[in-house]
This record gives structure tokens, C-alpha cells and sequence, in this order.
């Protein structure tokens, strides 16, 4: 008797049909309007949060607020991804428990460990100003390297690449898509080694006695002076040039030196060969059109 009661009142049916329609549909304007925007900010996080530990940057001003506000921004992205339905065999699920239980094994990790590492939490813990005015403190510089978690969000890109290209398929778009997406990570390789490679010698140096910064009278330079210098030596290094006016001045630069260089060559030389293969494929679709 309750049961019917229940399926034959108006406004509990009413309620039903309401909580339905807010599950959101991952193919609808908002959510890839919304996606889009976490590309971006995605982007943001792997570009210059290493910049910011690697030289050993205060985040003040423009960027502190900028970073509060993604942070709120991916806490609100975790409450939609629990309300964002799935297709499954080209029907959409729209059920509460299993949209649920999709994300917890999924996603849900991964963005629950960048929210803990986020600027906003952390602010809480540790203080910047300590950190770089406290000798007694300065092991600690290594405490806020954990803020690199955030880029772990960068595993969600094929994920979000993958919507655009079903939007957007075609074998030109492909194609374009792919030649763009190697030179990104070309470029992004070079200068995560570059932070890396300054990390390493201004962090490490005073323990090893001398560094590439001291020796080759870095130190007193801009920032962007002292970047631009680390991403000359990661991309001469990664294009096996290597001049040699920057080298390791310590054992932990050279085993930093080799690692990146293995790493680095890598990179270069498959870039180069699938550089090769999209090109000579523009190619045969430019004469195929013609």
C-alpha cells in the first residue's frame, strides 16, 4: 500500500524526475565547456608548478590567487564527476550508486591526491617565508616538491582528449592533433629537465662543495636568465649538441646528467621518427584531396 502510494504521488515523482535531470551528460555544452577549462589549468599546473619548485619561487600575488581559485575550481570539478554520467555500449548511464562507484575506481584517487597537494592545503602546514629564511629548515625545500603531485591531473588528458577527438574525428584533424601533441611533450620534456637540472645544483651544490650555477657564475642572474640558461643545457642535451659550457660539477649532477640524457635522447629520436610519419601522412592526404 505504501509502495503504490509512494509511485502514484505527484511531487515525490516530481522529486525523482528532478534528481534524474541533474545528472549531467559528459558529452553536454557545460561538461565539455568544463573540460576544456581543466585542459587549460591542467596545462597551467605542469608548466609552472615546475618552474615554481625548480627555481625555488614564493607564490605571491596574481599566481597565489590564480592557484586558490583552480584549487576551488578542481574541488567543484570532484562533486560534478560524482553527478556526470557514462556511456556504456552507447547508453548512458544514469544511475547515482554506479556513476559512483565508476569514479572511486577510476579517477577518484587521482584527483583526491592533487586536491591534498594543492597550494590551499599545504598553505596550511608549511610556510613559505620559513622555509627560505630558516637555515636550520632548509631540508625541508624538499618537503615542497610534494606540490608536483597536482600534475599527476595530467593523467586525465587522454582521457579528455579522447572526447574531443569523437567530437572532432577526421584524418586531417588527427593528424594535426597528434603533430601538436608530440611537439607539447618535445617541449614539456625539455623543460622539466630544465627545473630538474637547476633543482638539483641550487638545492644539493652547498653539500657537494661546488655546482654548475656557482661555477659558471649563475647565481647572480634573473630568474628567467638563470631558466633560459637550464633550458639551453636540457635541449642542447637532448639534441645530443652538448657544447660543453655548462657540465656537472658534483656525482649527483653527473647521475642527473646521465639520467635525462638517456631519457632525453629517447624522446628526441622517436619524436623524430613520428615527426617523419605524420608528415609523409599529410602528405599522402594532400594528394589524395587533390
Amino acid at each position: 500500500m505504501l509502495r503504490k502510494y509512494l509511485e502514484n504521488n505527484s511531487i515525490l515523482i516530481h522529486v525523482k524526475k528532478v534528481i534524474v535531470m541533474t545528472i549531467i551528460d559528459p558529452y553536454s555544452y557545460f561538461r565539455i565547456g568544463w573540460d576544456i577549462a581543466s585542459l587549460v589549468l591542467i596545462f597551467y599546473d605542469l608548466m609552472l608548478i615546475p618552474f615554481q619548485m625548480g627555481f625555488n619561487l614564493t607564490i605571491t600575488g596574481f599566481f597565489l590567487t590564480f592557484e586558490l581559485m583552480e584549487d576551488v575550481f578542481f574541488i567543484i570539478d570532484v562533486i560534478l564527476n560524482f553527478r556526470t554520467g557514462f556511456y556504456h555500449n552507447g547508453v548512458l548511464v544514469r544511475k547515482n550508486r554506479v556513476i559512483m562507484m565508476h569514479y572511486l575506481k577510476r579517477w577518484f584517487a587521482l584527483d583526491a591526491v592533487a586536491i591534498i597537494t594543492s597550494t590551499l592545503f599545504l598553505d596550511i602546514f608549511f610556510d613559505d617565508d620559513e622555509l627560505n629564511q630558516s637555515n636550520s629548515f632548509r631540508f625541508l625545500r624538499v618537503v615542497r616538491f610534494i606540490r608536483f603531485f597536482r600534475v599527476l591531473r595530467a593523467l586525465r588528458l587522454k582521457k579528455l582528449f579522447q572526447k574531443v577527438d569523437d567530437m572532432f574525428y577526421s584524418n586531417f584533424y588527427n593528424s594535426i592533433k597528434s603533430l601538436l601533441t608530440l611537439l607539447f611533450y618535445i617541449a614539456l620534456v625539455a623543460h622539466l629537465s630544465a627545473c630538474l637540472w637547476y633543482f638539483v645544483a641550487d638545492t644539493f651544490g652547498e653539500y657537494f662543495g661546488d655546482s654548475w650555477i656557482y661555477h659558471g657564475g649563475y647565481a647572480d642572474m634573473s630568474v628567467m636568465a638563470r631558466y633560459t640558461v637550464s633550458l639551453f643545457w636540457a635541449v642542447t642535451t637532448m639534441l645530443t649538441v652538448g657544447f660543453g659550457d655548462i657540465t656537472p660539477m658534483n656525482t649527483l649532477e653527473r647521475a642527473v646528467n646521465i639520467v635525462i640524457m638517456l631519457v632525453g635522447c629517447g624522446v628526441f629520436a622517436y619524436s623524430m621518427n613520428k615527426i617523419g610519419m605524420l608528415v609523409q601522412s599529410l602528405n599522402a592526404q594532400a594528394s589524395e584531396t587533390r
